[in-house]
């Protein structure tokens, strides 16, 4: 991907993010709680976690990083800013272990 490309994808995604509503309802019978990341994961997640009284590990290999955002920038910055920039507007969830196993969506 080019300078420009990327450049212009991850201004798409900053200024016209896409409401995650289908997914939301489909987690409507498996989550126990549910954010949006408006304000970023760590800060989005620890309002989740304060609520339901309950802690959690983020696999930061698992956290997903568009190429646009990997070619852009150095990992760690990268990381930095998947973890704590805002207006992401993707979902941040609990599953209780009951319905972990119906949890398909990845």
């Amino acid at each position: 991907m080019d300078d420009a490309a990327a450049r212009d994808y991850l201004l798409a995604r900053h200024l016209r993010p896409q409401p995650r509503v289908l997914q939301g309802q489909a987690l409507r019978d498996l989550a126990s709680a549910a954010i949006d990341i408006s304000d970023g994961l760590i800060s989005d997640l620890q309002h989740l976690l304060t609520a339901s009284q309950c802690g959690a590990r983020i696999d930061l290999d698992e956290l997903p990083l568009s190429q646009a955002l990997t070619e852009s920038t150095d990992g760690e910055q990268a990381l930095r800013w998947a973890l704590t920039g805002g207006e992401d507007y993707e979902l941040c969830f609990t599953v209780p272990e009951i319905n972990a196993a119906r949890w398909t969506w990845r």
